[in-house]
């Protein structure tokens, strides 16, 4: 499964993604419904402005040419995000970023070990995923947007994700998929420990082998599942009485 996964990944190349995403002709994102959405003029021309100023100081061979919003899962909703394209002068080819508003972790209240002073939470996000990513996103960077943060990178479309279609037919998908990402997070951690106060190697490898979390996760996953069961059960009746219509 996670072997299907790549090798889907590895076809979608960028040049696909762009003859499917934008209009070479006009020289604009397409609308895709449910995805993407015009801005209003002002606030295209203000962002493709800004977004020109930093690409002219720090990636002088791209130019923005359009802007649209953009939705991305669930993780985009309540969330300023915008899909960019720029035409590469120096390889004149078309190319699409993501541009996405940098928000405090839901987990910040409930942190009791002293952070690292960032000095705006774009920043911590693309500190800790150059920390901790093997391979970033390309042109990842921050920058400010009318005293709010948001973080550009290059766009990686939302389609290449797991097809959790097919852990419902084996059980063995589903441990073949958290297997995989529980290694490829606990690598993650280890590439990024012992940087800006984070625990080292030793320390991970200590608490690894305590068994008090493991039953404490497993309690909070089976709790968890009843909330988010609830959760749907109200939104279902909500959509069904009509109060979810626009």
């Amino acid at each position: 499964m996670i072997q299907k996964f790549f090798e889907m990944a590895e076809r979608n190349k960028e040049k696909e993604m762009i003859k499917s995403r934008i209009d070479k002709k006009k020289e604009k994102i397409k609308i895709i419904k449910h995805k993407t959405y015009l801005l209003e003029k002002e606030l295209c021309r203000e962002i493709k402005l800004i977004v020109n100023v930093f690409l002219k100081e720090n990636y002088d061979f791209l130019k923005v040419k359009d802007v649209v919003f953009r939705i991305a899962g669930t993780g985009s909703l309540g969330v300023k995000r915008y899909a960019v394209l720029v035409k590469d002068l120096r390889e004149e080819k078309w190319r699409l970023l993501d541009l996405k508003q940098s928000l405090s972790s839901s987990l910040s209240p409930y942190l009791k070990s002293p952070q690292p002073a960032w000095n705006s939470e774009a920043e911590r996000i693309t500190t800790i995923q150059g920390m901790m990513q093997y391979a970033p996103p390309r042109f990842m960077n921050t920058l400010s947007i009318n005293d709010e943060e948001f973080v550009l990178k290059q766009l990686q479309p939302s389609a290449q994700k797991i097809d959790y279609a097919f852990c419902q037919k084996k059980m063995r998908n589903v441990e073949t998929v958290m297997t995989t990402m529980a290694q490829a997070i606990a690598s993650a951690q280890l590439r990024s420990a012992s940087r800006k106060g984070s625990a080292s190697i030793d320390d991970l490898v200590k608490f690894s082998l305590q068994s008090f979390w493991q039953a404490e996760m497993i309690k909070t996953a089976i709790d968890y599942r009843a909330v988010m069961k609830n959760y749907f059960k109200e939104y279902r009746d909500q959509y069904r009485a009509g109060k979810m219509s626009v």
